[in-house]
């Protein structure tokens, strides 16, 4: 290779823009600033699925890089080509409501995930690929688990990333105690094959440790989500003339405000004046989710939005005078999104309503302007609502974006996180392929 001399990495990511879902920036990062450190991916995705949402402006920033994308057997692949009544928009909307049932409905079905009708057509193309092209290490992110057994497959030194868990731990789902068995093992062959895994948090990576062999454990690190700094740069804050408290994400049984808003009827019926100073914006779809009607006092601060393009869903959030984070007592302890990065890197306050024993809190617990409630304790909720309303209620639309990242922060940037994955590829240019 000549020096100076970008090396070729096979990349390969099932989800991929123009999808919008929170993992795929992580992805998309990633493609970006590689080549800044060194490494040209090209990316093996599939064409276009069935998705409830997608932001085609995320191309945007990889448009001039390879991507690759290949034919697909697989329920997703196989319902965007079917025809729907009501046009593509209305089998979404159909969809939506549904989405987090599939994947519990599919892993009993298929093995190891639905994503095994992609793996021929993935690996026919990067055969193609590989007669033209001298590739010098290959990165998978999962989900799904088909995405590593394709780059498995290759031969070539492999970083395999966790983007979330697969179903290996005692609190996370398996449909027998055959398919966690047959999971383990597929970990197993993982742990053993990659020169390098990574997870987004260490109880995940902790999960990925407890399948591995232990010559293998020293492989597994922790590269967590981040956030992009220029994201914010082209970005016009949102105005608002009220105190805006913005949620921006899904929200699903381990994401409810439900609480937040018995902590708000509870400060109303205190103070009603401050009923005319707040309001909730929500950015994001409702999934399995069945919120009660909003009471008289709510109906004029609550506001729902539908999923966004990114851009739009940041002009929310540098709008925002309160950021909020939900997570339920019983969820799983490595989630650590991509958005709680975010949130950080804007500067502005959060109120997370999480549990201690998850990555978020964590993190979250000595930062600057984070404020953590105990999601099951209303009275926690409002006496925390009530603390930031007292610091920063007269300071609304005083906090807006300053473009300052402190040193703290500048480790979870997307672009020290690539670099990061660049020199774990170095590393594997060198580590021996078992």
């Amino acid at each position: 290779m000549i020096p100076g001399e970008l090396k070729n990495l096979l990349f390969i990511a099932y989800y991929f823009p123009p999808l919008g879902m929170g993992g795929v920036q992580r992805a998309t990062k990633f493609a970006r600033y590689l080549p800044e450190f060194g490494w040209q991916p090209h990316i093996i995705t599939v064409k276009d699925i069935l998705y409830y949402a997608t932001d085609s402006s995320l191309l945007d920033e990889i448009s001039h890089l390879n991507i690759i994308r290949t034919g697909s057997l697989d329920p997703a692949r196989l319902a965007k080509l079917l025809p729907y009544s009501g046009g593509q928009a209305g089998a979404r909307s159909k969809m939506g409501g549904r989405m987090s049932a599939l994947p519990v409905f599919f892993r009993h079905i298929f093995y190891p995930d639905s994503k095994i009708f992609w793996r021929p057509f993935a690996q026919q193309k990067i055969r193609s690929l590989r007669r033209r092209i001298q590739f010098h290490a290959v990165f998978s992110t999962a989900p799904p688990i088909s995405s590593h057994l394709i780059a498995a497959k290759t031969g070539l030194p492999w970083v395999a990333d966790f983007r979330d868990y697969w179903t290996i731990g005692d609190g996370i789902y398996a449909p027998t105690a055959l398919h966690k068995k047959k999971y383990r093992q597929i970990m197993q062959r993982i742990t053993k094959r990659a020169v390098k895994i990574t997870a987004v948090s260490r109880p995940i990576a902790d999960s990925i440790r407890e399948t591995a062999a232990e010559t293998d454990r020293h492989k597994i690190v922790v590269l967590p989500n981040g956030f992009d700094p220029n994201d914010f740069q082209a970005v016009t804050p949102g105005q608002f003339k009220k105190f805006t408290i913005v949620y921006s994400g899904n929200l699903n049984s381990k994401r409810s405000p439900v609480n937040l808003f018995r902590a708000l009827e509870s400060i109303f019926a205190e103070r009603p004046g401050l009923q005319n100073k707040i309001q909730c914006i929500f950015i994001g779809r409702h999934f399995e989710l069945n919120l009660p009607p909003l009471s008289h006092n709510l109906q004029t601060i609550v506001k729902y939005h539908d999923y966004v393009p990114h851009a739009e869903s940041l002009s929310y959030t540098l709008g925002a005078d309160l950021l909020l984070l939900l997570l339920a007592s019983d969820s799983a302890p490595g989630v650590l999104t991509g958005k709680i990065f975010e949130y950080l890197g804007t500067g502005k306050p959060v109120l997370a309503i999480i549990p201690r024993h998850v990555a978020a809190y964590r993190l979250l617990k000595d930062k600057p302007n984070c404020f953590i409630a105990d999601p099951d304790d209303v009275p926690s909720i409002k006496k925390t609502l009530l603390q930031i309303l007292a610091l920063f209620l007269e300071k609304a639309g005083k906090t807006g974006y300053s473009g300052n990242i402190p040193d703290w922060l500048q480790k979870y940037t997307r672009q020290f996180q690539t670099q990061q994955l660049a020199e774990l590829l170095d590393e594997g240019l060198t580590g021996k392929v078992g």
